[in-house]
């Protein structure tokens, strides 16, 4: 069965050391360039252009409670599913302790949510056509370089993003 692409993602090539062994060769990894963020109020009115009858009081507010909401259960220990979306779960850390004994509140960092992702955005890959771009650096040494009016652009080191 043929996939419909219903998406563009651009991506810039970032050379990047391993963390865990610096004696290893930098590798050619790819970078997300991500356009923005969408807030409540744009993914209701996404969401009614595909032809919802309700207002966008109305979207607004059921995602607004949905976030009240999940919220809620995620400090009661639930995970929460969302169908063809994906499972929103509690997660701790914790510092270790020297026995079962010693440890305490304390020893507790940090309490999260954490997202799977099910349906189609499980694998997006299957979705989507991607477009390789020049870096953040590199685009922004071009824009001035341009403003300047110089006709060359020096990109040495332009991999950084």
């Amino acid at each position: 069965m043929a996939t419909k692409t219903i998406g563009k993602i651009d991506f810039s090539v970032v050379m990047l050391a391993n963390g865990m062994n610096e004696n290893e060769p930098k590798r050619a990894y790819a970078y997300l360039q991500q356009k923005g963020n969408v807030t409540t109020e744009q993914l209701a009115k996404h969401i009614i252009s595909h032809g919802s009858n309700f207002s966008l009081g109305t979207v607004t507010g059921v995602l607004a409670d949905m976030g009240d909401c999940i919220a809620h259960l995620l400090l009661e220990c639930y995970s929460v599913t969302l169908n063809d979306i994906g499972i929103i779960y509690p997660s701790i850390r914790s510092k270790g302790a020297e026995t079962a004994e010693k440890f305490t509140t304390d020893h507790i960092t940090a309490l999260t949510a954490k997202f799977m992702a099910r349906g189609e955005l499980a694998n997006l890959r299957e979705n989507v056509r991607f477009n390789r771009v020049p870096t953040r650096k590199a685009q922004a040494l071009t824009l001035q370089a341009q403003t300047n009016g110089e006709a060359t652009v020096n990109l040495v080191g332009g991999d950084d993003d």
